[in-house]
């Protein structure tokens, strides 16, 4: 079945920190399986199944992504910064500690909005803003 009219996304901004040594210096994507990185199998088989727009969301070491053809890169600072993302595991778990009282308010707050109006402003399509707006509205509510 083709899905040329969809859009894929890959979430591959982690560290990759169960492997150990494997990705001390480059994030899991970046694994070699049969002399070919993962993620090129991954974009090729969007690709193959008719997906021409692909988009990578990287963090650990995310300079590494620009070398790959056909894609486009979001390094995700902005959900970094917003405490939506995180680097790391202690990094989640201090955040959930904090943020546990009152779930609520740190979505609401400033900070937290300001950051993921960034985010959509700068990776979503002008004819995608509404759904944008519209899947926010739906997780407010939610």
């Amino acid at each position: 079945m083709k899905y040329s009219n969809l859009n894929g996304i890959i979430l591959a901004a982690g560290r990759g920190s169960r492997l150990k040594n494997l990705t001390k210096n480059k994030p899991k994507s970046f694994l070699k399986v049969k002399k070919k990185y993962i993620i090129d199998f991954v974009v090729e088989n969007f690709k193959k199944s008719g997906i021409k727009n692909v988009s990578i969301v990287t963090g650990y070491k995310s300079h590494l992504f620009k070398s790959l053809k056909n894609v486009k890169i979001i390094v995700n600072k902005n959900l970094i910064e917003a405490k939506i993302l995180f680097n790391n595991n202690q990094s989640l778990v201090d955040h959930i500690d904090k943020v546990w009282e009152d779930p609520y308010e740190w979505w609401h707050n400033k900070h937290t909005q300001s950051c993921v109006q960034k985010f959509i402003n700068l990776y979503s399509k002008k004819s995608n803003k509404l759904f944008y707006k519209n899947l926010k509205k739906l997780i407010i509510n939610s």
